[in-house]
């Protein structure tokens, strides 16, 4: 029983074998696969044909953005100077009194100095 089974499994060995492109179903798979393939590489090399003009269009792109930012940022500087300005003033106009408090705190109150002392030094 067993010998007839590898007679049988071997003689549909040998017919798919000797099928082998002879058979429309694989021929058709190999069309299809060969299609398939075409028409990816014709796919890319029509990008590889529009990769110039996608190349220009893009750096025009850049140059119009940074024609943009330049102009939208135009008043920047003045204005930065203007917030420096005003706060140098504001350090000037409150500067007495910044120094007034902090020599109030320097010198703090000597008539608590006894318990305020043993606090600072331990």
């Amino acid at each position: 029983m067993r010998h007839k089974s590898a007679q049988v499994a071997g003689v549909m060995l040998g017919i798919f074998f000797l099928a082998g492109c002879e058979n429309p179903t694989h021929q058709a798979a190999v069309a299809r696969r060969q299609d398939n393939l075409n028409a990816t590489l014709s796919m890319l090399a029509a990008i590889e044909a529009n990769r110039p003009q996608q190349l220009d269009a893009t750096s025009r792109m850049i140059a119009e953005r940074h024609q943009q930012d330049v102009a939208n940022n135009q008043h920047l500087p003045a204005a930065l100077e203007q917030a420096l300005r005003e706060e140098f003033e504001r350090f000037d106009r409150e500067s007495p009194q910044s120094q007034r408090e902090i020599q109030r705190q320097i010198e703090g109150n000597t008539d608590n100095i006894e318990q305020t002392l043993p606090h600072v030094l331990y």
